[in-house]
């Protein structure tokens, strides 16, 4: 209970400027707060900061690839989400964020082999959840298309969607090879 009252504090605070500002100024190098700053700002200079004050934690550079991607700085975005990846290759979403960058960047390939390794590993969690009991109801290939297609419509960059629409759509009980193919 006691760290969730920090993380809600934390969270609290990065919202008011003023606090996050106060935080700071106490502890400049507290990488925790330059984190929240970056976030508040959505500026990669405090995650770059905080990267470099902590050289063995993906998040701040997690955080500063996702700025440079909102940024428009497709190589900036890439090589920071690529440093994260390179400390924790775990982080199911930091490939489709990179995915983003080096589609923007030209770099097919590289994009789809990161479309391939989210859903890779977004498929291993779920196999984690789903014997734990917290899956609430039986997902249907079907449901998981119209999911990826509903994440298309809302942001037509979300290559990765169309890689795993294309994967659900190749399963036999669905049998949409044509589709599948156009997707990818």
């Amino acid at each position: 209970a006691l760290a969730w009252s920090w993380e809600l504090s934390t969270a609290e605070k990065a919202e008011r400027p003023e606090d996050l500002a106060a935080a700071l100024a106490l502890e400049p190098g507290n990488t925790d707060w330059l984190v929240w700053d970056a976030v508040r700002r959505g500026e990669a200079g405090p995650a770059r900061r905080a990267a470099a004050l902590a050289p063995r934690d993906a998040f701040p550079r997690f955080v500063e690839g996702l700025a440079e991607l909102a940024a428009a700085r497709p190589a900036e975005a890439d090589k920071a989400l690529t440093a994260g990846l390179a400390l924790d290759p775990a982080v199911e979403w930091a490939y489709r964020a990179r995915a983003l960058a080096r589609h923007d960047l030209g770099l097919k390939e590289k994009c789809l082999e990161d479309c391939f390794e989210a859903m890779r590993r977004g498929e291993m969690i779920g196999t984690l959840f789903i014997p734990i009991g917290l899956a609430r109801r039986q997902i249907t290939t079907r449901d998981n298309i119209d999911a990826a297609t509903r994440e298309l419509e809302k942001n037509p960059k979300a290559f990765w969607a169309l890689v795993y629409r294309s994967d659900y759509r190749r399963e036999p009980s669905i049998n949409e090879n044509a589709g599948a193919l156009e997707d990818l």
